[in-house]
């Protein structure tokens, strides 16, 4: 009697084990087609949620100046000069881009800051001037200094003077980023 290696009778199992699943399978779907059949042949690389100066989310996070037309030639790879002042390329053109600026208030917030009668003289906009002249004050809130022997900041000690507050996080990358432009 001639006795198989230990590997060849695995091998020889898994083979026997897969013809028998596909002959008790035949004539139902399979679960998932096989590798090389009808699998998307192409990836494509783009942004489907890019906002602009139009959306009043980018508006207040300060993207005073980008246009859709801005968008649309930083997709292609050209290079933009962005809201920080920076200017900024792609390495390679994205192959396509969905501006995704919110409908409400579309490009109100632009048009207010630019004095357009066209917000300025309805109903809200004569509501966001005078909450714009009128102001709001920040609320106070203490911190510790991140510098040694240094007091906590009390923000109604600084009153009257301009304040830049920048709360970032430790593992955002941008953050981190802009840290030397502040000192």
């Amino acid at each position: 009697m001639k006795v198989f290696p230990r590997g060849v009778c695995s091998l020889l199992l898994l083979v026997l084990g897969g013809l028998s699943m596909n002959a008790a399978a035949e004539g139902e779907a399979p679960y998932s087609g096989s590798v090389g059949q009808n699998y998307p042949k192409e990836v494509f690389f783009g942004d489907t949620h890019l906002h602009t100066r139009n959306s009043a989310d980018a508006w207040s996070m300060g993207n005073l100046n980008l246009t859709p037309g801005d968008a649309y030639r930083f997709a292609q790879g050209s290079p933009v000069l962005a809201h920080n002042g920076m200017q900024v390329q792609l390495r390679r053109p994205l192959d396509f881009l969905v501006v995704s600026d919110h409908a409400e208030y579309l490009g109100a917030f632009y048009r207010f800051n630019v004095n357009d009668s066209l917000i300025t003289k309805t109903d809200v906009g004569r509501q966001w001037q005078t909450y714009v002249e009128e102001g709001d004050l920040a609320p106070n809130f203490t911190l510790p200094s991140i510098y040694d022997g240094k007091p906590t900041i009390d923000l109604a000690s600084l009153r009257g003077k301009t304040v830049y507050v920048d709360f970032w996080a430790s593992w955002c990358a941008p953050c981190l980023r802009s840290m030397p432009a502040y000192n």
